[in-house]
């Protein structure tokens, strides 16, 4: 025997029907994998929608564009990634790997044949965190909501994105409330997604208890390689959905952010590499007009830095001023760099700086971005 779990730590203690998760390695020459319920004393129990997702880490899916239905089913996804990571207040949610979803998401999603299949899978997706959140095809009749009663409710209250320990100044916490003062809270967001799909989200909780809600937990690293097709999406889809909620300067940017996702995840699909996947989310910030943006992590060029300060004037790139030992003086002109007039090196750099002014551009595009 390999790999088994009896769930020691969280037995199942509730006569009703809820999801529960198993997580573990499965070695490369498993032969079955069984599922199997352990009932302690008298009654009955049942087991019933068992699904098996693989999660391997070695799983590298090479660059192909996005079919018509794939690119429909990956955007009703991200909108409803976006609500139930952000707004859906359970202890599931809360405490979820969030990155790796996304991943296991988007391979899920995607294959989706008909609106009806999009709904079960966006459902086997997110019934496991957040089972009160409804997903059906659009202009069907949804499922009844549960209905409960109790003395509070609980809900997220964010001060920009809380979830990075480096970021100072920003909290997200779940707060819990009088029912009586809930308001707004417990009308759920209803939306109709691409792909013929509609979702309600329920944005507040019912709970008996006045207690806080635990703090969620620090985000794990990223996981995943740029190299990898689902990865690639995943990361757009999640950095679309941070701007989507939180960005706060949407009504003095002329760009629809709505209709960037589409494209963005159409490229991303296709992108060949880390270098290249990294080309598109810097166009991705660009659109955002935002001088604050920057992009880490892998793909990025080998940076250098001549010993020279470098100002604008009449038109052209000229020396301020010159540091060691280089054959340059103050006052001189950059006419070109590897054979191309510099001006035109910097206004392709400009698709990939954001900025929010012309100084800034030209600032960020002279240093490298």
């Amino acid at each position: 025997m390999g790999f088994y779990d009896d769930m020691p730590n969280k037995p199942i203690t509730v006569g009703e029907w809820k999801y529960y998760e198993i997580s573990g390695e499965i070695a490369p020459d498993a032969v079955t994998a069984t599922v199997g319920l352990s009932l302690n004393g008298s009654g009955a129990a049942w087991l019933d929608d068992v699904s098996f997702i693989l999660t391997g880490s070695e799983t590298t899916e090479p660059a192909r564009p996005l079919a018509a239905r794939e690119l429909e089913n990956l955007s009703a996804l991200a909108p409803l990634f976006g609500y139930v990571r952000y707004f859906h207040p359970s202890d599931e949610a809360a405490g979820a790997d969030w990155n790796r979803l996304a991943i296991l998401a988007v391979r899920t999603v995607a294959p989706a044949g008909s609106p009806e299949d999009l709904a079960a899978k966006l459902r086997t997706v997110f019934a496991p965190i957040a089972p009160t959140v409804l997903i059906f095809p659009t202009g069907s009749k949804p499922p009844p909501p549960v209905m409960k009663s109790a003395l509070h409710v609980v809900s997220w209250q964010h001060h920009g994105v809380g979830f990075l320990p480096s970021v100072e100044g920003y909290r997200s916490v779940r707060v819990v409330s009088p029912a009586p003062q809930a308001g707004d809270l417990v009308q759920p967001i209803y939306a109709d997604l691409a792909g013929g799909v509609s979702c309600v989200v329920p944005i507040a909780l019912y709970r008996e208890s006045p207690n806080p809600a635990p703090e969620p937990p620090i985000a794990p690293a990223p996981g995943g390689t740029p190299n990898d097709r689902a990865t690639r999406l995943a990361a757009v889809m999640i950095a679309w959905n941070v701007f989507e909620h939180f960005y706060p300067y949407f009504d003095m940017v002329r760009t629809d952010w709505k209709e960037a996702l589409g494209p963005f995840l159409s490229e991303a699909a296709e992108d060949k590499d880390a270098h290249a996947f990294r080309s598109t989310l810097q166009k991705l910030t660009v659109l955002l007009q935002d001088g604050h943006g920057y992009l880490a992590g892998p793909g990025g060029s080998p940076r250098f830095v001549p010993p020279v300060i470098w100002t604008w004037a009449d038109g052209q790139i000229v020396a301020r001023a010159v540091f060691g030992g280089v054959d340059i003086r103050p006052g001189d002109a950059l006419l070109s760099i590897d054979g191309r007039p510099a001006t035109d090196v910097l206004r392709e750099k400009e698709t990939l700086t954001p900025g929010s002014t012309v100084q800034c551009l030209r600032y960020r595009r002279s240093v490298s971005y």
